[in-house]
């Protein structure tokens, strides 16, 4: 299934997997918000660079493939969400992208490594 459906505030969204420009996008808006420190916190490994970590991929990732949810969420910008409503971001992120987009990138890397 190329597509995935995200509930989040009582809303779904359907995403698809992202494209070429999309995955950079993520990535490039990974750095951003960590003021170019992603792989040192990836580095440091401590519970907090980990949240860290998980808020900044679950951010990257729905600011790009759900670009309306700032709006929903009702945010000037996504630096400025509560704890409560961050954790239930990381939540959805974790337990609805992020294994979807797992399990499809690893069927494509297996494609690719066929060839």
């Amino acid at each position: 299934m190329d597509s995935k459906i995200i509930k989040l505030r009582g809303n779904s969204y359907t995403i698809n997997f992202p494209n070429v420009g999309q995955i950079l996008d993520i990535e490039s808006l990974k750095s951003a918000l960590s003021n170019g420190t992603y792989g040192d916190l990836v580095k440091n490994n401590t519970k907090s660079s980990n949240q860290s970590l998980d808020l900044i991929d679950a951010i990257a990732t729905f600011s790009v493939l759900i670009p309306e949810l700032k709006n929903i969420l009702e945010v000037k910008s996504y630096l400025d969400l509560d704890l409560k409503t961050a954790k239930m971001v990381v939540n959805s992120y974790n337990k609805d992208y992020f294994l979807w987009f797992k399990e499809l990138n690893d069927e494509i890397q297996k494609i690719g490594d066929e060839e």
